[in-house]
């Protein structure tokens, strides 16, 4: 399922796994994703603003605490999303392992994105 397909409600099962994710992130991780984008990106602002050395590590329990205040429905939705959410991101590294790194290369030009040369 696309999360735009979805009632807006669902949307907020597909920002809680990211962030949740997010979450558990720490410096070490952020500068390893940095050393792999291209200079003056902002690949990484996600996980800047919502990892543990953010200026939104709060951000989680703040979603936690707006879902007591979801009916059933409401909640089943957010759930619903999360948890496709969760199993497409367990899917990725198959679906990464599935391309070449000519394929990766290829993608990532087309898209307008160098890959330096000291990553292949």
């Amino acid at each position: 399922d696309d999360v735009e397909s979805r009632p807006p409600m669902a949307r907020l099962g597909f920002s809680y796994c990211l962030v949740r994710m997010a979450a558990e992130r720490d410096d070490a991780f952020i500068h390893a994703v940095e050393a792999i984008c291209p200079p003056q990106s902002k690949a990484c602002r996600f996980l800047k603003v919502h990892s543990n050395v953010g200026s939104d590590g709060g951000h989680v329990h703040e979603q936690l605490s707006f879902f007591e205040s979801l009916t059933g429905e409401e909640l089943a939705l957010v759930t619903s999303a999360a948890y496709d959410t969760a199993q497409l991101l367990a899917r990725q590294p198959l679906t990464d392992e599935a391309l070449s790194d000519e394929e990766i290369d290829r993608r990532l030009r087309r898209a307008g994105i160098e890959v330096p040369q000291s990553l292949h």
